[in-house]
């Protein structure tokens, strides 16, 4: 029998080849190859705002002369709270009392917020007529008398939700209309009300609501009644 041998030379031979290892994919290479998913890959990321990332509206300013009344125009928004009371010291020749304090709501003509011009604001507040205080809507230039110094005073919506401009609108609209009865204690539980209080749609649905409570409650008395009236004759014949 016929033996053979297997030199090394040729185990050399038969041995396969070593594998070679891939050149790394580089960026460019990707794009070229893989396209518009590459680029989705390595496009840079927008930044994202989680929700404990809060824009809080401008809450309070400091007290503002007419000479600043640029600046005042210029941070002021639709539904703010003014507050305004005389300069201290007075001037000797002043016409404004040293107690003169009062606040007001803010309001910029529909589409004239962007002009920042003081004469598109209309102020609403208060005054007494009578026996009761009624709504006055007047200028900036009349609310902001001279020797007098103004500022926005939002510091309420640390606590509570503010309303809407389009809340905030709707309840000076229905202020203002002549049946509508309210006795508000003083200018500031007047813009409180604006600001914070109840809107038309849910003192719309707290009616609702209390009409029905209360028309299910005459529904039941009148059962009952009925309900007695019945067993009445029934008792008697027994």
């Amino acid at each position: 029998m016929e033996a053979r041998f297997v030199t090394c030379r040729s185990f050399q031979q038969i041995k396969p080849p070593e594998k070679t290892l891939a050149p790394t994919p580089t960026v460019k290479g990707l794009l070229s190859r893989f396209g518009s998913q590459a680029q989705a890959l390595f496009a840079p990321k927008k930044q994202k705002f989680g929700s404990s990332v809060a824009i809080h509206k401008l809450r309070e300013t400091k007290w503002f002369k007419h000479e600043e009344q640029n600046i005042l125009c210029a941070v002021l928004e639709s539904g703010f709270v003014l507050e305004v009371r005389a300069e201290d010291p007075l001037p000797s020749d002043s016409v404004v009392s040293p107690d003169y304090h009062m606040y007001a709501i803010a309001m910029w003509k529909k589409g004239k917020e962007k002009t920042k011009n003081p004469e598109q604001i209309e102020v609403y507040t208060v005054q007494q007529k009578g026996v009761r205080k009624r709504i006055i809507k007047t200028t900036l230039s009349n609310f902001w008398k001279k020797d007098s110094v103004i500022r926005i005073n939002n510091v309420d919506d640390k606590q509570e939700t503010p309303n809407s401009e389009k809340d905030i609108r709707a309840k000076l609209d229905m202020a203002t209309k002549s049946r509508f009865e309210r006795n508000w204690h003083n200018t500031l539980h007047f813009v409180h009300w604006c600001r914070y209080g109840e809107t038309p749609q849910e003192a719309r649905m707290r009616q609702i609501s209390e009409s029905l409570k209360w028309g299910n409650i005459g529904m039941n008395m009148g059962v009952m009644l009925v309900s007695q009236t019945n067993a009445r004759p029934k008792a008697k014949s027994v």
